[in-house]
């Protein structure tokens, strides 16, 4: 009681503390339960044998585990049991690969079958060297136990383990307010979870939805959903067969990163005639469909304005203020944002305000203000003898 006990604490210790090993040699019961109608027989040299085994569920510790020895017998028994799986002398592609049929396998949602424990079983003892067998429901003879579909599936399950959605890349670039629906036509985003949150996104089945309604970046943490965590353990006991669990060591997570990015247009305002770049000139942008004032600026000592964070869609510039000097333009230059339009260049002109040429040269100006003078000087002094 009192080892089946300690073996209770240490596993779940190493679940909620992140405890990887247990290597230190320990005991626990192993036990078996035989189930019926159900045998293994080795295939030879291409050739069926009379040899068979009963399958049977394995229990060390109260855990369902795997015989890891094609046949030998299991004696039930207390067992050493450690986490050190280099004792069972694999490869670490090999000992990753017994995790992810741990996974996939029996303990996975939907497989809880005799044949997913079958298949499961006989995955792990290819692993170990039992390359050919064949299932009957008896002893010597009986009906063929088919279980290729079971393998195949925890195959592919395997297979996809390390996929990631379709529309994955290592930076998202998606488009300031415009509405984002991104499916995953690879359909493993839906066997994940946010782990990270975010307002911003959401996560139904294979279907990620983003807010973009803020020029921002976003970074999210998915974690792989029904993993069976944890310690994988292998218990061993002379002359009796060798049996272990595999549980998968470290959580599958998935990072995504959306970079929420606008359109920038750029507007130059030059003199019509010199074509030289006019500072001080205030425009308005405004949405085309809503009439709304989305920017407002002047331009830079270069006749530039630049305008960023523009979403797609319609839009016009009105001028609201000219430079000194020059006539303001009331006309409205309409313009579109589309799925490609970046960095685009509007280019206004500007006429000068000019002043009335009356074809009189300065001194000519000049002679007449004098006259004009002399007749107002002359003009007062009758004025006043005739008042007299």
């Amino acid at each position: 009681m009192k080892k089946n006990l300690l073996h209770l604490l240490i596993l779940i210790s190493s679940l909620l503390f992140g405890i990887k090993e247990v290597n230190a040699v320990s005991e626990s019961y192993v036990t078996h339960e035989w189930i019926p109608n159900f045998f293994n027989h080795k295939v030879v040299e291409g050739k069926p044998t009379k040899n068979f085994a009963q399958l049977a569920y394995v229990y060390a510790g109260g855990t369902l585990a795997y015989c890891i020895e094609p046949g030998v017998t299991l004696y039930p028994g207390n067992y050493d049991y450690s986490s050190d799986m280099d004792i069972l002398n694999l490869s670490e592609e090999d000992k990753k690969y017994l995790e992810l049929v741990g996974v996939y396998g029996y303990n996975y949602p939907g497989h809880q079958t005799v044949k997913y424990y079958a298949a499961t079983q006989e995955l792990i003892w290819e692993k170990f060297g039992l390359k050919s067998i064949y299932w009957t429901t008896k002893a010597d003879g009986g009906d063929i136990i088919d279980l290729s579909n079971e393998k195949r599936i925890i195959k592919e399950l395997i297979n996809q383990h390390d996929s990631v959605p379709s529309f994955y890349e290592e930076k998202i670039i998606l488009n300031y307010k415009e509405e984002t629906k991104l499916y995953d036509t690879n359909k493993v985003l839906e066997n994940y979870q946010l782990e990270s949150y975010d307002k911003s996104v959401t996560l139904e089945g294979n279907e990620l939805k983003v807010d973009t309604s803020e020029i921002k970046n976003i970074k999210i943490k998915l974690k792989k959903k029904n993993m069976d965590e944890g310690v994988s353990l292998v218990y061993t006991k002379e002359g009796s067969q060798n049996v272990a669990f595999f549980k998968l060591s470290s959580p599958k997570y998935l990072e995504l990163n959306f970079e929420i990015i606008g359109k920038e247009i750029e507007i130059e305002k030059i003199d019509e005639d010199s074509k030289k770049p006019i500072q001080g000139v205030n425009f308005a942008i405004y949405d085309s469909t809503t009439n709304e004032e989305v920017y407002n600026g002047v331009t830079d000592v270069n006749g530039i304005l630049r305008i960023p964070n523009l979403y797609k869609g319609d839009f016009y510039i009105i001028e609201k203020k000219s430079a000194d000097g020059y006539i303001i333009d009331n006309s409205k230059y309409y313009f579109k944002i589309g799925e490609d339009d970046n960095n685009s260049k509007i280019c206004i002109s500007n006429k000068k305000i000019v002043v009335p040429n009356t074809g009189v040269s300065r001194s000519q100006a000049a002679d007449i203000i004098c006259i004009l003078l002399i007749i107002s000087l002359i003009g007062s002094i009758v004025y006043e003898k005739v008042k007299k």
